[in-house]
């Protein structure tokens, strides 16, 4: 028998830390990524596959190519789904919903799979998302019929309802659910244009909702009156706030008022110029109901200038409105 120097051993432990790293990443292709069509025929799947440095990052690569298969429909899915969920969290109705139809994801939007993912020669990670054609129809199609009913209830509730700024509120919420669900019924078209018979009520629906939108706006319109005009930078900042809440400002015969009555009650003291403003904020129906009521009376302002403490004290007021009048004004409104 021969003996084995160390410079052998050596040689032999330096091979194979040379040849392990290699052979760790070399394993044989999967099917999907040499014979996909095989393994995922198109006519049962809808397939996208992606690559990258790390698992998380060829998935979402492959996620972002079965998008593309949707471009026509979904634009920016992210975006529909912040929109989407932020509405039915703000429902009240939404407790009425599976709960499946809030959506974490663009996966589960999607409702994507993936096949285990592979790491080549080149330490390069593939990964392939699909869909079953036959099993995400079921979930678009659950996902539509319970967002119609949702949508078809609350048409019911507020299309004629008593307070049209309460309705408008809740009718915003519908229309994004309203947006996506026409989006679901596009995508599960694609996937099998046989289920398009099933969605075709759908765009008289949204219609309705968007007349009801309109028709709601149309009932808040508000006339705003001041008694000063040197007020009417305030008076302009509640109007820029009420439109922001979906109202109408009109000149005359609104279906409400917001009246705006401001005392500076101005003096001097010494060398002063003083103000101390009282703000009265009365908004109410034409026929005078009142809705809601704002009153403040302010800290006094003074200044050299009598011009400077005017305008002290004006721009106080504005900031006041932008806050606590906002907050305060459309809870009330809002009962």
């Amino acid at each position: 028998m021969g003996i084995v120097t160390n410079r052998k051993i050596r040689r032999i432990t330096l091979m194979l830390l040379i040849v392990l790293p290699v052979t760790a990443f070399s394993q044989e292709a999967p099917r999907w990524l040499t014979q996909r069509g095989l393994v995922y025929p198109p006519g049962m799947y809808i397939v996208g596959v992606g690559e990258g440095r790390s698992r998380k990052e060829a998935e979402e690569r492959a996620v972002a190519q079965i998008s593309l298969f949707f471009k026509t429909t979904v634009n920016d899915s992210r975006s529909l789904l912040y929109n989407y969920n932020e509405a039915l969290g703000k429902s009240v109705e939404s407790t009425s919903l599976n709960q499946s139809t809030l959506i974490s994801s663009e996966v589960e939007f999607f409702g994507v799979k993936f096949a285990e993912s592979y790491t080549d020669t080149s330490r390069i990670v593939h990964a392939l998302a699909y869909l079953d054609r036959e099993e995400v129809l079921q979930v678009y199609d659950t996902r539509i019929q319970n967002n119609t009913l949702l949508l078809g209830g609350l048409l019911e509730r507020y299309e004629h309802g008593p307070n049209p700024y309460a309705a408008l509120q809740k009718l915003r919420q519908a229309k994004s659910i309203a947006d996506i669900t026409g989006g679901y019924a596009d995508m599960a078209t694609l996937v099998n244009s046989a289920a398009a018979s099933r969605y075709a009520s759908f765009p008289a629906l949204a219609a309705r909702l968007d007349r009801a939108i309109e028709n709601s706006q149309k009932r808040l319109t508000v006339t705003v009156e001041n008694n000063d005009e040197r007020v009417r930078p305030i008076a302009l900042k509640a109007a820029e706030f009420l439109r922001k809440e979906g109202f109408l400002i009109t000149q005359t015969n609104g279906e409400y008022t917001l009246a705006l009555m401001v005392e500076l009650n101005e003096g001097t003291t010494k060398n002063y110029h003083t103000v101390q403003p009282l703000l009265d904020i009365t908004f109410g129906l034409k026929n005078g109901e009142p809705l809601a009521r704002y009153q403040k009376e302010y800290a006094v302002f003074r200044h050299l200038s009598a011009e400077e403490a005017l305008g002290r004290a004006l721009r106080n007021i504005e900031q006041d409105i932008s806050g606590n009048f906002s907050a305060q004004i459309i809870r009330r409104i809002a009962e």
